[in-house]
Formats: structure tokens, sequence, C-alpha cells
């Protein structure tokens, strides 16, 4: 048996891979934590993961901020540390 075999559509194109087992396993025990590791998602706190939530819900709504207007709030504020 070929280590490596693969289900086409009519057309040759790839649709699924048929692996070892025990390189099955071992994509199975190790994606999870290659996941985690690039997600940064796992360190945010309650708060954060609420705020990008609420976020979410206000740009669904329409309620969104110009990024100028960030832009010269920021740049206010700002000047007004700077002075």
């Amino acid at each position: 048996m070929k280590k490596h075999q693969f289900i086409t559509d009519n057309d040759g194109n790839a649709l699924f891979a048929i692996v070892p087992m025990e390189e099955y396993n071992h994509l199975l025990e190790n994606a999870p934590n290659s996941y985690q590791e690039n997600d940064f998602y796992y360190e945010l706190t309650d708060e954060e993961l609420r705020s990008l939530e609420q976020a979410e819900q206000q740009s669904k709504l329409g309620l969104l901020t110009d990024s100028e207007e960030v832009h010269q709030e920021a740049l206010q504020r700002l000047m007004g540390k700077i002075s």
C-alpha cells in the first residue's frame, strides 16, 4: 500500500487524503496544540472577550467610528500629554 492516497473528483482535484493510522493519530494529537499556540484568543481575558463580542454586535448594527475620527482623537490625546 502507498504511504498516502487521495480520493479525487472527476477532474482530478484531490478531495480527501488517506494516510496511515500512525500519521493520522500524530496529526490528531498535535493539531489542537499547534492551533492554540498560534491563536491569541486563548490569551485573552474574559473582559477582553466580552469587549470583542460587544464590538462585533455594534459593528453588525452599523455603530462604527470612522478611522479618521479615531486618529484625530488619538492625536489630540497625545498632544494633550505632550503639552
